[in-house]
């Protein structure tokens, strides 16, 4: 898997930033590191930016992280609420995504700018 991965805790937020190659498995380990950190940082609320990945999701990959991945999440109540911050390029992959995951019930947006991720976040 080929990503870096950084992050630091403001307030009750976990701010994640991700650079690398986005690809199934590596979303996957993505997610599983930042589940850790929010265990470890005693926070449910996330605002990760993977503007730096290269790349995109398949549709049906897209379709599969929230049916298989998240409710492992939501099992363990570790993140109530993400935001995602990607580029304006990606909106049409991360707009299904989000559709996917909202219509599984899960607390995720996609955004493409900072402060609207971090001010919705904040409600």
């Amino acid at each position: 898997m080929s990503y870096q991965l950084t992050y630091k805790k403001k307030k009750e937020i976990l701010y994640v930033k991700v650079s690398g190659i986005r690809n199934f498995e590596t979303v996957l380990s993505i997610i599983k590191d930042i589940q850790q950190i929010c265990v470890n940082q005693s926070t449910c609320r996330v605002l990760v930016d993977v503007s730096g990945l290269e790349g995109h999701l398949k549709t049906m990959e897209a379709y599969d992280i929230p049916s298989t991945v998240f409710p492992k999440i939501r099992e363990k109540r570790v993140i109530e609420k993400s935001a995602v911050v990607d580029l304006e390029e990606s909106r049409k992959y991360f707009n299904f995504l989000e559709n996917v995951a909202v219509n599984r019930s899960f607390n995720l947006r996609f955004f493409t700018n900072m402060e609207e991720a971090t001010e919705w976040l904040g409600k």
